[in-house]
């Protein structure tokens, strides 16, 4: 949804019902294949076939599961879409020049290493930025710059702040669900095109500005299930703890 394969209509409910559809129409195409009952998963020989397709344009680089430990800066930097899931990469480049780059997946990679502050800057239509289930303890200012991310899924990281996030005005998806986030940034409530907001289980999080939700007109699914939050007043004092799901 993020990358705009299904049609934005202003109802996510609508849109989350297109996607059932397309993969049923996968799956009765023997595209995919059910997995229990909550996931599908392609064929290998399907998605080697699939891989091979994407790759006769410089669109696509699928480096998942190879034990890698650093993003080389040229698979970044020639094409649309990099997945680099379930690595082992501590390691990103400084400074790429990602011009083309419209999907950047990361996740359940360690990321021990601090990502430069400079290697977002060139890129501007990322779209969606996965780095869930990472080590990282804290975004880079360059963050802020992504004017064109509709997708940013930081779940299950060390994450303990964001930076301000007011120039990400086509944001739609905000997962921080699980991590060790303590507080929001006031200018959250920027975000009015924000759609989803999970900070579900996020057990260090203490505050939480009161009037966000007010500026927020488009949220169609909030979830604080398991949070640990306060409601603050316009004082800033008398905090409250409230527990929504």
């Amino acid at each position: 949804m993020a990358e705009e394969l299904i049609t934005e209509v202003g109802d996510r409910e609508k849109e989350i019902n297109k996607g059932y559809t397309v993969l049923e129409m996968l799956k009765d195409a023997c595209l995919l294949e059910d997995v229990g009952s909550d996931y599908v998963k392609m064929h290998d020989l399907v998605r080697d076939m699939a891989i091979r397709i994407a790759r006769e344009g410089p669109r696509l680089i699928n480096k998942s599961a190879l034990k890698l430990n650093q993003l080389a800066r040229e698979w970044i930097e020639i094409v649309e879409w990099v997945s680099v899931m379930d690595n082992g990469i501590s390691i990103v480049p400084d400074y790429p020049n990602c011009q083309k780059l419209s999907t950047l997946l990361l996740q359940r990679n360690p990321l021990s290493k601090k990502i430069p502050d400079s290697f977002f800057m060139q890129m501007p239509r990322l779209k969606v930025l996965d780095l869930s289930k990472t080590g990282i303890k804290s975004l880079p200012q360059s963050v802020s710059t992504l004017c064109s991310l509709r997708a940013l899924l930081l779940s299950f990281s060390e994450l303990k702040e964001i930076p301000s996030l007011t120039m990400l005005k086509d944001l739609r998806v905000l997962d921080l669900s699980h991590s060790r986030l303590k507080k929001l940034p006031s200018d959250i409530g920027e975000l009015t095109n924000l759609r989803r907001l999970d900070l579900s289980y996020t057990e260090k999080l203490k505050r939480f500005p009161y009037h966000v939700l007010q500026k927020l007109s488009c949220l169609e699914n909030f979830s604080m299930f398991r949070s640990k939050w306060r409601w603050s007043s316009v004082s800033g004092v008398g905090f409250d703890r409230i527990s929504i799901s």
